[in-house]
């Protein structure tokens, strides 16, 4: 009501005159009103009308910020996943490489048994109890080792679990803050 009295004022208060600049300058405080209106009321109604797309739009810029930070993280402790990732296929090849191992001695006893290999004759001799007593000595270095090394593969994969790589950057971002 109050803005409607004003323009009301300004309109009475505004009379026909012969020259154009006079009636423009009777005339700019209602256009400065009717413009400063337009922008205190439109401002916020488009706001509101465009609400579901601004909240969107905000949204993807938050993801998009969330990627640049994660990818920044990643980038920065690379060099420590990379060291634990070495660590993990070093342990794994020295496994892989005692269970060759045994299992090439349990096959060279088990050709030795039929008859395939070794001495070409089938019967469980001297030359199969030496090799099955090397297959044995394989498989026990082998439970040893594995028992030996499981423990610290889990260790080892236990910090690339997210939670734990978060766990740790967390705590490094935050003894950067203080």
């Amino acid at each position: 009501m109050m803005i409607f009295n004003l323009d009301r004022y300004i309109v009475s208060g505004m009379r026909k005159k012969s020259n154009f600049l006079k009636e423009a300058a009777m005339a700019a405080p209602r256009v400065v009103l009717a413009v400063f209106i337009g922008i205190v009321i439109a401002t916020p109604l488009e706001l509101k009308l465009f609400e579901s797309e601004i909240n969107a739009e905000i949204g993807m810029m938050q993801q998009e910020t969330y990627k640049q930070q994660d990818d920044l993280l990643k980038k920065r402790y690379e060099a420590d996943l990379k060291v634990v990732n070495d660590e993990i296929t070093l342990l794994r090849n020295k496994l892989n490489t005692v269970d060759q191992e045994r299992t090439a001695r349990l096959s060279e006893a088990l050709a030795e048994a039929d008859g395939t290999g070794g001495s070409k004759i089938r019967a469980m001799g001297a030359i199969y109890k030496a090799k099955s007593k090397a297959a044995d000595k394989a498989e026990q270095d082998y439970q040893l080792l594995f028992t030996e090394i499981n423990p610290k593969i889990n260790a080892e994969l236990s910090k690339l679990k997210p939670s734990k790589i978060r766990e740790r950057l967390s705590w490094k971002v935050s003894a950067v803050h203080l």
